[in-house]
C-alpha cells in the first residue's frame, strides 16, 4: 500500500470538507443578511446555534428500531462482533458501536450516533452477498465515518441547509406579499436579493451533496488505514455495484452509471471509488476468490419486524433524529 498517497489524499479531502462547510456557513449568513440586514443576520445565527445545541435528539437505538431493525447480541453473530470490536479498537473509538440487523433484502449498511454512542446497522442482503474480506472493508468504512466525525459535520450542514430553506421560503413569501408595493414603486428590491432567495436552497443542497461525496472518499481511505487492504473494500464496492443476485435483480436492478449527474449524487460514482482504492495498491496480491458462504446469524426469525410501540409516533415527531451515513 502507498502510505504517502494515502496521507496526501486524506489531507486534500479534509481541506475540501472545511471549504464546503465554510461555504455553507457563508451562504446562511448571506441569506440572513439579504433578508433582514446585519442585525437580522446576528439574530438568525443566534437562533440557529440555539436550535443546534439545545434541540433534543433521538438515540441511535430508537432510530434504527423505527426503521425495522433490531439489536444483535454477541452470541448471535460472534464473528461479526469480533470484526467490529477489532476495527473499533484500531480506530481508537471510546465505545464499540452497537450492531443492528435490518430485515431487508437490499444490501445496505449505515452508521448512526456519535463517537460516544455509535451504532452500525447491516442488512440481511449485505451479509448474504459479501464474503469476510469484503464485509471487513464495509465495516471499516462505517467505523471510519464515526471516527472522522462525519455524522457531526453532515448534521451541521444539514441543519444549515434546513435553515437556509426556511429563510428562503420566508423571503419568497415577503416578496409575494409586497408585489403591489413593488409595482407602485413604494418598495425597492435588488436583483441580488431576489436571486439569493430563489437559488440559495439549491446551492445549499449542492454544497451538502458535495460534502457527502468528499466524506465518502475520505471514509474509504480511513477504512484502508484500518484494514491495510484496499482491494477488500474495492471488491465489496464492485459486488454492490453489480447489484443483487438471482431473482432480486428484477426488483433491485443495478443502477446505470450515467443515469444521474455526479453533481446530484450523495455518494461518488462507484467506479471512481474503486479506481482510487486500487491506485493505493503497492505490491499486493490480486483479490482472492470470493467465499460464497454467507455470514450466519444465530437468532429467532430475522424477517419479523419489531412491533410498533405507542411512543414511536410522538417520539418521531418531537425529537430530531441524528444524521446517519451509509
Amino acid at each position: 500500500m502507498n502510505p504517502i498517497r494515502l496521507v496526501t489524499d486524506k489531507q486534500k479531502h479534509w481541506i475540501s470538507s472545511l471549504a464546503l462547510i465554510t461555504a455553507q456557513i457563508a451562504l446562511f449568513g448571506w441569506v440572513s443578511y439579504a433578508l433582514a440586514g446585519p442585525s437580522g443576520a446576528v439574530l438568525f445565527t443566534a437562533l440557529w446555534l440555539f436550535s443546534l445545541f439545545f434541540s433534543p435528539r433521538l438515540s441511535p437505538r430508537w432510530l434504527l428500531r423505527m426503521m425495522g431493525g433490531y439489536r444483535l447480541q454477541p452470541w448471535e453473530a460472534p464473528s461479526l462482533f469480533h470484526e467490529v470490536k477489532t476495527l473499533s479498537h484500531k480506530a481508537g473509538l471510546p465505545q464499540v458501536p452497537e450492531l443492528f440487523l435490518m430485515p431487508q433484502s437490499a444490501p445496505n449498511a449505515m452508521a448512526v450516533g456519535s463517537t460516544q454512542a455509535p451504532a452500525i446497522a447491516v442488512s440481511e442482503g449485505l451479509l448474504e452477498i459479501l464474503d469476510e474480506r469484503e464485509l471487513r472493508g464495509v465495516l471499516a468504512h462505517e467505523i471510519s465515518h464515526i471516527r472522522n466525525h462525519d455524522l457531526l459535520s453532515m448534521g451541521l450542514v444539514e441543519s444549515l441547509g434546513r435553515s437556509i430553506g426556511f429563510l428562503s421560503f420566508v423571503g419568497m413569501l415577503i416578496l409575494f406579499l409586497q408585489i403591489p408595493l413593488i409595482l407602485l414603486g413604494y418598495v425597492h428590491v435588488t436583483a441580488s436579493a431576489v436571486l439569493t432567495v430563489l437559488f440559495a436552497p439549491t446551492v445549499g443542497r449542492l454544497l451538502q451533496l458535495a460534502l457527502s461525496r468528499t466524506r465518502e472518499f475520505d471514509a474509504d481511505l480511513s477504512a484502508v488505514e484500518l484494514t491495510q487492504d484496499p482491494q477488500g473494500l474495492a471488491s465489496a464496492l464492485q459486488t454492490l455495484q453489480e447489484g443483487p443476485r438471482g431473482v432480486w435483480r428484477l426488483f433491485f436492478p443495478a443502477p446505470r452509471k450515467e443515469a444521474i449527474p455526479t453533481l446530484l449524487l450523495s455518494h461518488p460514482p462507484t467506479h471512481e471509488r474503486i479506481e482510487r482504492l486500487l491506485s493505493l495498491r503497492e505490491g499486493q496480491p490480486s483479490v482472492s476468490p470470493k467465499n460464497p458462504t454467507p455470514w450466519e446469524i444465530v437468532s429467532p426469525p430475522r424477517t419479523q419486524k419489531r412491533a410498533a410501540q405507542p411512543e414511536d409516533l410522538w417520539i418521531s415527531i418531537l425529537f430530531q433524529s441524528p444524521p446517519y451515513k451509509r
